[in-house]
């Protein structure tokens, strides 16, 4: 199946779409025509692939956790050994939906718990919005401290 959604010329007003990048901004008194360059949050679409996927996990109507399940371990092993020729093991891997608690893990791997973390200076807001006492509850929580 071909990917449907590669039309990067074509323009998608995102503004009153509740968009942090544009609505916000306009909250925060920055000029109506003002043209954010965020790298996360890009004015095209998602690939159709993804979006096709979303629509068949929206189908069945529940909306719980769940398990990644073995494929998305054996997809970020084959993506690693395409793209940086590394053989990674499974148990090697792990999985968490909250950036910031990834960041902590970073963080405490590189520096340990001498008060040192990442800057996130330039990074995005949700990130900076992790403060010391968030990284240390999250690290103590998701480490089992």
């Amino acid at each position: 199946m071909p990917e449907k959604n590669l039309d990067f010329d074509r323009i998608i007003d995102r503004r009153n779409t509740k968009s942090v990048k544009y609505d916000l901004a306009a909250k925060k008194g920055m000029p109506e025509d003002v043209l954010p360059l965020w790298v996360a949050d890009m004015d095209f679409r998602v690939s159709s692939y993804i979006q096709e996927a979303i629509a068949r996990q929206v189908e069945h109507g529940v909306f719980g956790y769940s398990d990644t399940g073995e494929e998305y371990f054996e997809a970020v092993k084959g993506w690693m050994k395409r793209h940086h020729g590394w053989d990674v093991e499974a148990d090697w891997l792990g999985e968490n939906p909250r950036g910031c608690i990834c960041f902590v893990f970073g963080s405490k791997s590189l520096y340990g718990t001498g008060g040192q973390r990442f800057d996130t200076t330039a990074g995005l807001l949700s990130f900076q919005a992790c403060g010391r006492d968030e990284w240390e509850k999250n690290y103590q929580q998701y480490a089992g401290i």
